[in-house]
This record gives structure tokens, C-alpha cells and sequence, in this order.
């Protein structure tokens, strides 16, 4: 887990907190793909995931930062453990030319937003432990709901 923080709902953006506010999922949580940066060691792009969990009136926040390929292989791990994924949006295409090309990193920023955000839509996602590993949350933190 990266840069641990807790703050008060009522500081984080207007947008992520209507993101928890309609959460179905117990304990409430927002996914929000942040941003994305290039990994010169490997030849990727790294998209950095903010993950928010609300506990009373607070929101644990850290960030974890994945890659594309890490990403596919989770959908691929959680897509068939699931019967009802109607919820669950079909998972970004892979480009192999042009992939590091800065309006495709961003198309694909979205398109993965769109993803991480219908995982909270399928029900029994989140208490599953591909889940919980893949997004480091802390497992503590599920228990106080």
C-alpha cells in the first residue's frame, strides 16, 4: 500500500464522494484511475489507482499503481468466478502499436475508469480475495463495516 492517508469525507472531491454515496458495496469505497505514468524500466504505462474506503465518517485512501497487462489478468481471474456480471463492463482491448501514444493512455484511462467502477457493481466482488490483494486493501478495514 502507498500513501496511506485518512481524511474526512466531507474533503474529498464532490465527485468521489457521490461515488461513495451510491455505493452498494459494504464498507462504501470509490475506485478512481488518477493518472498514468511511463515506466522506463519496463516499457509500460503505469496507471495509479486511487482506492477509498469510508469508516464512519472518514476515508482510508491509498494508491496502488498497476499496469495494463496486471489489470487484464485480474478480469480474467474474477470474470469467470462470477455468474451475474451483467454489471461488469467488458474489459479495455489491447493495442499493441501506439499504446504509449498520450491521447490513447488517456482513452484508455477512461475506458479503464469505466471497468474498476462496474467492479463495485457485482455483487460478492469485493469480499473476494483477488479483490482485496489486487487493490491491497487492508483486510482490517473490510471487518469495520
Amino acid at each position: 500500500m502507498t500513501n496511506a492517508k485518512i481524511i474526512p469525507l466531507s474533503s474529498i472531491p464532490n465527485v468521489k464522494q457521490a461515488q461513495i454515496q451510491s455505493a452498494s458495496v459494504v464498507p462504501k469505497m470509490y475506485l478512481s484511475v488518477e493518472s498514468s505514468e511511463l515506466d522506463k524500466s519496463f516499457n509500460c504505462i503505469i496507471y495509479i489507482i486511487e482506492v477509498g474506503i469510508l469508516i464512519g465518517q472518514n476515508v482510508h485512501i491509498h494508491q496502488v499503481h498497476k499496469r495494463y497487462s496486471a489489470l487484464n489478468q485480474f478480469d480474467e481471474l474474477v470474470r469467470p468466478v462470477f455468474n451475474d456480471t451483467r454489471n461488469l463492463q467488458p474489459f479495455p482491448p489491447k493495442k499493441v502499436f501506439g499504446n504509449k501514444d498520450a491521447e490513447f493512455i488517456a482513452h484508455r484511462a477512461q475506458a479503464l475508469q469505466t471497468y474498476i467502477l462496474s467492479l463495485l457493481r457485482v455483487p460478492g466482488m469485493v469480499e473476494t480475495l483477488t479483490f482485496i490483494r489486487f487493490f491491497e486493501i487492508d483486510p482490517n478495514l473490510l471487518n469495520h463495516a
